[in-house]
């Protein structure tokens, strides 16, 4: 039966309620908070590159004049981030596991890469 369809799925799951203390809750905010500033800062570095082009183009400087197009893939954007951090992070940056920006990151270019295939 190839190509065939199952007539039959067992879906399974456990649910349970996260009751953090007030700590944990602390922490887990900060995380959710860096993931968004993240998120935030690499969209905000493609639509400034984007709108700096643009201002180009309108003020007539020639293609191969125009500001350097900038890579939307997700190793970019976090090399980019890592050279800069010192500077676009929050001063509460080194209180949280990298991973938190870097997860966000990743997901800003995924979606970026979804937008761009339409």
């Amino acid at each position: 039966m190839t190509g065939a369809i199952a007539e039959e799925y067992l879906t399974r799951a456990v649910v349970f309620s996260a009751e953090p203390t007030p700590a944990q809750e602390r922490l887990l905010r900060s995380y959710c908070g860096a993931a968004r500033f993240a998120h935030n800062w690499a969209l905000g570095q493609v639509k400034d590159n984007l709108a700096t082009r643009t201002g180009e183009r309108e003020s007539g400087i020639a293609e191969a004049e125009l500001a350097p197009s900038q890579s939307w893939s997700a190793y970019s954007l976090h090399k980019e981030w890592n050279a800069g951090k010192e500077e676009a992070a929050p001063p509460w940056w080194p209180e949280v596991s990298i991973h938190a920006f870097r997860s966000d990151v990743v997901a800003a270019a995924a979606g970026l890469a979804s937008q761009s295939r339409g």
